[in-house]
């Protein structure tokens, strides 16, 4: 999926969109480097990887996502299935039209999005370790 969020200054990609992907590179000449952490920049984008806390089903994971922050715009790659606090964020932006103008607020509000999503995952895995902590103080107790 190649999205181009017109009101904002942000073009959406996901893994595997090679057309996206070429189109970026040709429209706005960026190239995603192949970063492990850190950042790297070029005289057009400073980029960036972020990996945040996923929750599919029962599953926790991480995911990363390549972020590339220009003057006039922010173009991020994301995992092919999409990443659902990116549309938390775009929600957020229709909300919050201050932010919509300006990468850097686009980015503000991706990362703040991000940011919150690996919160609850983390104190949903916190409170599942406590009520697994529980039923074993239960066994062992109960058992002796």
């Amino acid at each position: 999926m190649n999205m181009m969020i017109s009101e904002f200054r942000w073009r959406r990609l996901k893994a595997g969109d090679i057309d996206g992907l070429a189109r970026a590179r040709h429209e706005l000449q960026c190239h995603f480097p192949l970063l492990t952490e850190g950042y790297e920049e070029d005289e057009l984008y400073v980029y960036l990887r972020v990996t945040t806390m996923v929750r599919s089903g029962d599953e926790v994971r991480q995911e990363s996502v390549l972020l590339a922050l220009g003057q006039e715009i922010l173009v991020t790659l994301e995992p092919a299935a999409g990443l659902a606090a990116f549309d938390r964020g775009l929600a957020a932006l229709r909300r919050k039209p201050e932010f919509a103008g300006d990468p850097r607020g686009v980015l503000y509000a991706l990362l703040r999005a991000m940011n919150t999503a690996s919160e609850q995952v983390v104190e949903l895995a916190s409170n599942s370790i406590e009520a697994m902590n529980e039923q074993i103080g239960a066994i062992m107790g109960g058992g002796g």
